[in-house]
């Protein structure tokens, strides 16, 4: 599978090596200031992000950001109709306007306040 990665940060990059230790490609990182991610955008830029992750080919998105970001990242990555991961906590008080924009756009979203393997 063909991933983006928005943020990348530690969890970013443990997500890449995951990702191509299991066959995966990651065909862009995207971040706000990770000096050698892929490309940079402005903080809380969803629209730029979104655009940078349709250019890259990716037939998935793992967004591992900030909470001041996540929401607009997901307002604008729903509508590519790519399966959409968020790791990113500090957003669980939108939940339902959330859900109102996956079933609007048709999108698909898995989100999880804590990604470790202790957890899940």
């Amino acid at each position: 599978m063909k991933i983006a990665l928005v943020g990348y940060g530690k969890m970013g990059h443990m997500l890449r090596s995951a990702a191509e230790a299991c066959g995966h490609e990651v065909v862009v990182t995207v971040d706000v200031m990770a000096p050698d991610a892929d490309v940079k955008v402005p903080a809380g830029d969803g629209k730029a992000v979104a655009d940078v992750v349709k250019k890259s080919g990716a037939e998935g998105v793992i967004e591992f950001t900030h909470p001041t970001a996540v929401m607009e990242n997901i307002k604008h990555l729903l509508p590519l109709g790519l399966p959409l991961v968020v790791g990113t906590t500090g957003w669980n008080d939108k939940y339902g306007e959330v859900e109102a924009m996956a079933k609007e756009t048709n999108g698909v979203i898995l989100g999880g306040g804590n990604f470790s393997v202790g957890v899940n």
